[in-house]
């Protein structure tokens, strides 16, 4: 076979995989679930609209001080830099996240930012409606134009510790 008469061979065989996998999605749409919550085993324990965690006290005292011991050392209280030491376990009380994980259950994930999530079965894409009663602390409420504004800074933070990991020269 001649060089043209493979590269005509290759140039077929890539069209007509891209039209196997590219056809079936166009003519069949995934089901789509939206749920309170993402279960990776069976269903979530816990309802849509719980309040509170089975072991968390939603009458517990409220105030008072916390004073918490961090061994190593860091340079800033701003868990998203590049450089310097960040105090890791601050992370959680300075972002929140779009879903949150339950103590008792170890591959499920509860709405925290967002009020529901919507995903096919493959899990090939996610949408995550958010709750309109999430706030900042100022009260100013949580946009979708926040969420990606904080996961493009968590992109563009993870390429530069990529980059600065890289050989110079």
């Amino acid at each position: 076979m001649t060089v043209s008469g493979r590269i005509r061979l290759r140039v077929l065989a890539c069209i007509a995989l891209a039209l196997g996998v590219a056809l079936p999605a166009l003519f069949c749409e995934a089901k789509a679930a939206e749920s309170h919550a993402l279960a990776m085993h069976g269903q979530p324990a816990l309802p849509p609209g719980f309040t509170h965690m089975p072991y968390a006290n939603p009458d517990a005292p409220k105030g008072g001080r916390l004073v918490w011991g961090i061994l190593g050392t860091f340079d800033s209280l701003n868990p998203l830099i590049v450089r310097g030491i960040a105090v890791q376990q601050i992370r959680g009380f300075v972002v929140e996240s779009l879903l949150a994980r339950g103590n008792d259950e170890a591959f499920t994930l509860y709405g925290l930012l967002a009020k529901s999530v919507e995903t096919d079965d493959a899990r090939s894409y996610v949408t995550f409606h958010l709750d309109p009663k999430a706030r900042f602390a100022d009260g100013k409420p949580v946009t979708a134009e926040d969420v990606l504004f904080s996961w493009e800074r968590s992109l563009l933070i993870e390429v530069r510790l990529e980059l600065k990991t890289l050989p110079s020269g």
